[in-house]
């Protein structure tokens, strides 16, 4: 003790006094405020990662929106989001079946149908789908029976697609069907079949028709 001193013995202990009260100051105020510092950051990160994210689909549904909206306007301005009149749609069928160069043929319309769709249900709109069987289609070739599918999901009103297509041969084509071919005798060498989903969009209560309101709406 004589040889340190009292006075650096007061002053080792006022030091290590003073180390010590900083060794807890630093575990207990320091180090768990900068654990929480550390932690709301990763939180504040994780926030700001998810925002770019939300930012970037936002970005990516924009421009899906843009691209797909002249689509719907064709839709739209081919009947898609209207109701499917029913007594309409033979006048249409004949249109196509002319345009596509064939005869007249059988068809039939099944009961209408709601499709489910949660995406639809949210914009307070129905998915309406009516199945159309096309039956006894007959033409000279094949070509003809295709291109008429082709129109029908082109040219015929709303949005359709084929679920179906049998396409047969009606009669052989042998030295008579040429005799006949070349006399320009009417005759048909193949037959077809063919079944269409018709799709439609309407408001989940559609307006009343102020000509007809007693009339039933689908």
């Amino acid at each position: 003790m004589k040889l340190i001193g009292i006075k650096r013995v007061i002053l080792l202990a006022i030091l290590s006094g003073i180390n010590a009260a900083i060794a807890a100051a630093y575990f207990l105020w320091i180090s768990p405020m900068l654990t929480d510092s550390q932690n709301a950051l990763s939180a504040m990160s994780g926030e700001i990662s998810t925002l770019q994210g939300k930012i970037q689909n936002t970005k990516t549904e924009l421009a899906q929106f843009k691209d797909n909206l002249p689509k719907y306007k064709t839709l739209e301005t081919r009947g898609f989001m209207s109701a499917q009149d029913r007594f309409q749609i033979s006048r249409d069928l004949d249109a196509v079946r002319k345009s596509a160069g064939l005869a007249g043929f059988n068809f039939n319309i099944n009961d209408l149908q709601v499709v489910e769709s949660p995406e639809a249900s949210a914009a307070k709109l129905r998915v309406l789908n009516s199945r159309i069987s096309v039956d006894q289609v007959s033409s000279l070739i094949d070509v003809n029976l295709y291109d008429f599918v082709d129109r029908m999901t082109k040219e015929f009103p709303a949005h359709v697609r084929l679920q179906q297509l049998t396409v047969r041969r009606k009669e052989p084509l042998n030295n008579a069907a040429f005799v006949r071919i070349s006399l320009r005798d009417p005759i048909n060498l193949v037959l077809a079949s063919a079944i269409f989903d018709w799709i439609t969009i309407v408001p989940e209560t559609p307006p009343v028709d102020p000509n007809n309101p007693n009339a039933p709406r689908p």
